[in-house]
């Protein structure tokens, strides 16, 4: 849960600003789950079977949401305080890697970030500093591009390490859909290849 925690703060990049009622609504941007696929808004969905899915709790716990309850009010407040939230977190069985699908507000972000390659750019300026005072050192971070079904989307990525020089990879795809912000985190402790077994469990929607 610690390893988590640390690694949805570093992936969830904290915003400032006002929002108005965004749209879609964020239930609709919280996406489904059935048959250990989830679906989300953004056009992906992702096969989970044989992950371990945080629960709502665990999820509330991870966003620091008021009295450890994960709901879509608790979520807005969030968000409309200018802080992404992480709405799924997942885990291989026996594995050191981890996927975790955060949103944001596009209205928090600077008023020259209205695509998903904007964003992308945003991140690849701010995750640095952020991690670098999360205690991880060597940050190496740069822009790529990940195709899936539909095509390429912007995405970066990112080693470090952790403490007693453990390894860390990230890779962080973004999306755009109406006024929300998608970053879909893959981490592993091992390795890229880590992250591209994890890509393959992500799917666009035709």
């Amino acid at each position: 849960m610690k390893r988590l925690l640390c690694l949805l703060l570093v992936c969830l990049v904290v915003f400032s600003g006002c929002a108005a009622d965004p749209e879609p609504e964020l239930g609709e941007m919280l996406g489904t789950l059935e048959n250990d696929v989830y679906t989300s808004a953004f056009g992906f969905t992702i096969d989970l079977d044989g992950m371990r899915i945080n629960t709502a709790q665990e999820l509330a716990v991870m966003n620091q949401l008021e009295d450890g309850v994960f709901t879509e009010e608790a979520l807005m407040k969030k968000t409309k305080d200018g802080i992404a939230v992480g709405i799924l977190s997942a885990s291989p069985m026996e594995s050191d890697s981890t996927l975790i699908l955060s949103l944001a507000l596009c209205s928090e972000l600077p008023q020259t970030i209205q695509s998903a390659e904007d964003y992308a750019e945003y991140v690849l300026s701010t995750i640095p500093g952020k991690m670098e005072r999360a205690g991880y050192t060597d940050v190496q971070i740069r822009r790529i591009s990940v195709t899936l079904d539909d095509g390429e989307h912007p995405a970066i990525l990112c080693s470090a390490k952790l403490t007693d020089d453990i390894p860390y990879h990230l890779l962080q795809v973004c999306f755009r859909e109406g006024d929300w912000m998608g970053g879909l985190s893959l981490s592993s402790l091992s390795s890229e290849e880590a992250l591209r077994q994890l890509l393959t469990r992500v799917s666009s929607i035709q």
